[in-house]
């Protein structure tokens, strides 16, 4: 389960009218009718399926296959699954709709070739009347892996065929150590509740169980430390009050677990970006400014109805499920102001999938890594996407064109002592690049502690440590302490940024860590500094003309190791805005940047905060500089010259005899280029000169 929020930015948020959605499905029930009125359909064979195995634990690793037969050629099937909360094999009202995929016989999603397995399809591929997809723990949400009864239903978007429900079941493994209790909320027993064990710094979902009749909850799992939290609709819980216990082999740990009744709701609809495609069946995570926390679906028609506590709401979908759908998810939570009341006629979209990162991860034994989950950022939309490794050590991510980083599970590689590079790559619409990776055996570690300038620590940071072919992660335990792996070589160790952001604080580039095989390095401090203020400014030519996408950076240095370093892209105005602490900044702008648009570098600005917000604006200087000539030379009967200018700037060559007649010998761009002459036989003299265009 996901406590920690990436701090990535949101998807399209527009208020929409409530009436949008049933105005489509009165269009859906038209079209219905006039198709039986033009052309009654002919009876189908009766459609069927089988679910293997229909019975697994909650410990359960492998996949779920869903076989579909009896349909026509081509056709499309919707397979949904439901909580089935009373246990009496039938899908009643309001019983919770966990999972949806819309499949089709021969089908599976191809972008440029190649597949993208993190959406289920036709695995046979055949065009044969018979679906068989399977269903990875890549593609659940922590809902589906709770152990209860489920159903499974086939049906038709038009009711081609009658639906066809079967029956599931998730079991509770027993480790001869349990967690037992009663969920609770205003002295009252809450029935049908989820109780679910998480570990480590990430959260990662072990196990849950449902409450029975009575409130009543026995969840057994390894022995270990667990953080225990228990959901229900209708309810939040607070982290605060989730307690965190260790659970000894053969030991009974007993404890109650608190829920809040909600008094707001929050409600809307996920659909597809630029489409009319509503999305069922998906899970959301919810979690307020003041630590309560709940889970969100939407219902068969794609909408939501959250019921929460008054104040800011962060809502981001399970990435996981996201990905199993061809989609991206937003890099940052979205957020909903409930402080005052119930927010309703929210629309969320999430775009397609258009483009593809592909590939393998193996150690330097050539052996594959299965269950590495991989993760691609883009510092140019707002957007992430997920994936997993399958037993090959094959993965394959679903992006849209522009530039993306891809990386892998910290957590998964520290437990194996793994470490490797993360890659940027770009796309185009369409395009799937192959990435394959090597992973490295650590041999060495790094330790330390994250703290404040007055000593406290800063828990729940994400590090990042790389050297010039490696990089390695983690986060801060309670304490402030760290652990991240290394091998020979020189490293640099810096807080990851959105985390820092979203904990007000900014944290030194330490640089120069130097790294031998076999020898750890431990007691590094890291200041993370309050931010106190922020740098604002616009950057423009001396005419006026806003400076978009350069990058804009403050330094500033406390001590000899700490080292601060800040910066953005300037936005479509040319501003920036860089948050800082107090102290001396050196302010900016990328040298190669102006360069290479033609223009020339800045001296940086030096910036004094002590608590208040201070304005440093640029202007750049469009006046060209001079071209110098070089080098000349006359062989084979051409005179040759090399012109060395300013990158970005086109230059355009001019050859007389006497001054009057000038002849156009082309344009060249810089910075610097060699231009031919042919020289005329018996030609006494010529001239030249160079006119910069632009």
């Amino acid at each position: 389960m996901k406590i920690h929020n990436r701090f990535l930015s949101p998807p399209i948020i527009t208020p929409v009218s409530m009436k949008a959605a049933p105005s489509r499905r009165i269009g859906w029930v038209l079209l219905s009718l006039g198709v039986v009125l033009l052309a009654p359909r002919p009876a189908q064979a009766a459609v069927d399926f089988t679910v293997s195995p229909a019975t697994i634990s909650n410990t359960f690793q492998g996949t779920v296959t869903v076989t579909i037969t009896g349909l026509d050629p081509g056709q499309g099937a919707r397979l949904s699954k439901f909580l089935d909360a009373n246990g009496n094999g039938q899908i009643d009202p309001g019983e919770r709709l966990v999972a949806n995929f819309g499949l089709r016989d021969s089908q599976v999603m191809m972008i440029g070739g190649v597949r993208l397995t993190t959406v289920p399809g036709d695995e046979d591929r055949s065009s044969n009347g018979v679906i068989q997809a399977e269903f990875s723990l890549t593609s659940q949400g922590e809902l589906e892996r709770v152990a209860a009864p489920y159903l499974y239903r086939v049906s038709h978007p038009t009711n081609a065929f009658s639906p066809v429900v079967k029956p599931f079941a998730v079991t509770p493994s027993a480790y001869g150590q349990s967690f037992t209790g009663t969920v609770m909320s205003g002295g009252s027993p809450v029935a049908g509740a989820g109780v679910v064990a998480l570990t480590g710094l990430e959260g990662g979902f072990v196990a849950g169980v449902p409450t029975d009749s009575l409130g009543h909850y026995s969840l057994s799992v390894p022995s270990g430390t667990y953080q225990l939290v228990a959901f229900q609709e209708g309810y939040v819980c607070s982290f605060a009050q989730m307690p965190v216990l260790d659970l000894g082999t053969g030991q009974t740990v007993s404890t109650n677990l608190p829920l809040t009744a909600t008094t707001h709701t929050i409600s809307g609809q996920l659909r597809v970006a630029q489409a009319t495609n509503v999305l069922a069946g998906f899970q959301a995570f919810c979690q307020s400014d003041s630590g309560d926390f709940t889970l969100a679906f939407t219902d068969t028609n794609g909408d939501f109805n959250i019921g929460v506590t008054p104040g800011l709401w962060n809502i981001e979908p399970a990435e996981n499920v996201v990905s199993a759908h061809g989609l991206l998810f937003p890099q940052d939570s979205v957020q909903v102001d409930a402080s005052t009341g119930s927010v309703a006629g929210l629309l969320f979209e999430l775009p397609r999938a258009t483009s593809l990162i592909y590939g393998s991860v193996k150690d330097d034994q050539n052996t594959p890594i299965a269950g590495l989950s991989t993760y691609c950022d883009s510092g140019t939309v707002p957007l992430g996407a997920s994936g997993m490794t399958d037993e090959n050590g094959e993965f394959s991510v679903g992006v849209i064109a522009g530039d993306w980083w891809l990386g892998f599970s910290d957590q998964t590689l520290f437990s194996a002592r793994l470490i490797m590079q993360s890659r940027n790559v770009s796309l185009t619409d369409g395009q799937a690049q192959r990435l394959d990776f090597v992973a490295r055996q650590a041999t060495a570690d790094l330790r330390g502690f994250v703290q404040r300038p007055d000593g406290s620590p800063l828990r729940d940071q994400s590090l990042l440590a790389w050297s010039p072919d490696l990089s390695s992660g983690g986060r801060t335990s309670d304490d402030g302490s760290f652990h991240l792996l290394a091998v020979a070589g020189d490293w640099t160790l810096q807080l990851e940024s959105n985390d820092a952001q979203a904990a007000r604080v900014i944290g030194p580039r330490m640089e120069h860590l130097t790294v031998t095989n076999g020898a750890d390095i431990g007691g590094i401090l890291v200041i993370a500094r309050p931010i106190t203020a922020r740098i604002t400014g616009r950057v423009a030519t001396t005419g006026g003309m806003p400076l978009a996408n350069l990058w804009v950076s403050a330094q500033a240095d406390f001590g000899v190791t700490n080292h601060y370093d800040v910066g953005m892209n300037t936005d479509a105005s040319g501003n920036y805005t860089l948050d800082v602490a107090d102290g001396t900044w050196r302010v900016s702008l990328n040298c190669n940047d102006l360069q290479n648009r033609g223009y020339s570098c800045l001296s940086e600005a030096s910036v004094v905060i002590a608590g208040d917000d201070q304005v440093r604006n640029f202007t750049v200087d469009t006046t060209p500089t001079p071209p110098i000539f070089g080098s000349p030379t006359v062989s084979g009967g051409q005179f040759r010259c090399i012109v060395s200018g300013q990158t970005g700037r086109s230059y355009r060559v001019w050859s007389t005899t006497d001054f009057v007649n000038w002849t156009d010998l082309g344009t060249y761009l810089g910075p610097s280029f060699q231009f031919a002459d042919p020289v005329p036989s018996g030609s006494s003299h010529r001239f030249y000169r160079i006119e910069v265009v632009q």
